[in-house]
């Protein structure tokens, strides 16, 4: 707070958190609106990929982080949220078109494919195992919203969270090409104010995930 405003019982306390884009696109909001609207509480939401939230707690830039890392960073404790679900998939515009024999490791090595940003390992893991060989053209697109929107509109396929495509309108290209990405809530267990109340909203709102 500047001068003056000690004393007017309008500051809030600041509690910087941490978290992946999907994560911000789909089921964190209410979290973030249960806190803010709380009144007591500044939000202050970063954004990472899910495998290096956590190097932002070890910095101090967070107190709380959404992770795919289970393993406590030194001073933290971990909660487990659930599992967010990516399935491989396009429209069926671009599956008839590119797919039409199915996605054999031949058509991947040539179908366009969708990616977040360079931290993206999500098509580059299900390329290595089920197309080893294939070195595709690549679209990047670093917004969760836009990314399934470039997916729905045809210009690539991709790995597209449960939570982005609930009506089922997008062709999975196999069953099999699902990967669970199991979440934590990692915390500094020093007593910062405003972080156990930003902490209960979280895992409050995760449980739309699939619980293990």
């Amino acid at each position: 707070g500047g001068p003056g405003s000690a004393g007017t019982g309008t500051e809030l306390l600041r509690v910087p958190i941490v978290a992946n884009a999907d994560s911000i696109a789909t089921w964190l909001p209410p979290a973030i609106r249960e806190v803010a609207l709380g009144g007591r509480i500044a939000v202050e939401l970063l954004r990472d990929d899910e495998h290096a939230t956590a190097d932002l707690l070890r910095s101090g830039d967070a107190v709380g982080a959404v992770t795919a890392d289970p393993r406590p960073v030194q001073g933290c404790s971990v909660r487990p949220l659930g599992t967010m679900v990516y399935r491989a998939k396009a429209s069926a515009e671009f599956a008839a078109r590119w797919f039409p024999r199915g996605a054999t490791p031949e058509a991947l090595a040539v179908a366009p494919v969708m990616q977040y940003d360079r931290k993206d390992s999500h098509q580059l893991a299900l390329l290595a195992r089920v197309a080893p060989e294939a070195t595709p053209p690549q679209h990047f697109i670093p917004d969760s919203v836009q990314y399934v929107e470039a997916v729905r509109a045809g210009l690539g396929w991709g790995m597209v969270p449960d939570q982005q495509d609930p009506g089922g309108d997008l062709v999975e290209l196999a069953p099999d090409w699902r990967e669970d990405l199991g979440l934590y809530w990692q915390s500094w267990t020093l007593d910062s104010p405003g972080l156990a109340e930003v902490g209960d909203a979280v895992v409050r709102a995760a449980a739309v995930l699939r619980q293990r």
